[in-house]
C-alpha cells in the first residue's frame, strides 16, 4: 500500500532518496565509527542497515537515532530481524541493547547481503 515495488528498477534510487537524511542523522549524531573524518558507521544497501560502533553505548545511539527517524517518517523496523555482533573483543552479552522496547540478541555469527560473517574467540572471519 505504500513504499517501493519490490525489484523494480527505481526501487533502489527512490529508497536511497527516502533513507538519505537517515543517513546524515546518523553521522551527525556524533556516534559510529569514522576513518579520519569519513563516517562509516552506517552501511545500507536496499532496506539492510548495517550499524557499527565502537561501544555499546554509541551503539544504542545509532539504534535511538533509527527509532526517532522511524517514528517521524512512519517506517517500522523490525526488533525479531536485528542481531548484534562483536569483532575484536569479548561479546558483552550482559549488555542488553533494546529496539523498540526489545532485547536484541547477541550473536557469533550475522548474514548480510548472503554472505556469513562471523567472530568466534576474538577472530573474524568473511
Amino acid at each position: 500500500m505504500c513504499g517501493v515495488r519490490q525489484g523494480g528498477v527505481l526501487s533502489p534510487y527512490l529508497f536511497a532518496a527516502y533513507v538519505n537524511d537517515l543517513i546524515g542523522e546518523l553521522r551527525d549524531s556524533g556516534y559510529g565509527i569514522h576513518v579520519g573524518a569519513v563516517f562509516v558507521g552506517c552501511l545500507f544497501y536496499a532496506d539492510d542497515i548495517v550499524l557499527s560502533s565502537p561501544s555499546c553505548y554509541g551503539l544504542q545511539k545509532l539504534i535511538n537515532v533509527c527509532k526517532h527517524f522511524a517514528s517521524t517518517w512512519d517506517i517500522k523496523f523490525n526488533p525479531a530481524k536485528s542481531q548484534l555482533i562483536t569483532f575484536g573483543g569479548k561479546t558483552p552479552h550482559d549488555n542488553k541493547m533494546y529496539m523498540n522496547g526489545t532485547a536484541m540478541p547477541w550473536v557469533e555469527k550475522v548474514k548480510y547481503l548472503g554472505t556469513y560473517i562471523w567472530c568466534k574467540s576474538g577472530m573474524s572471519h568473511f
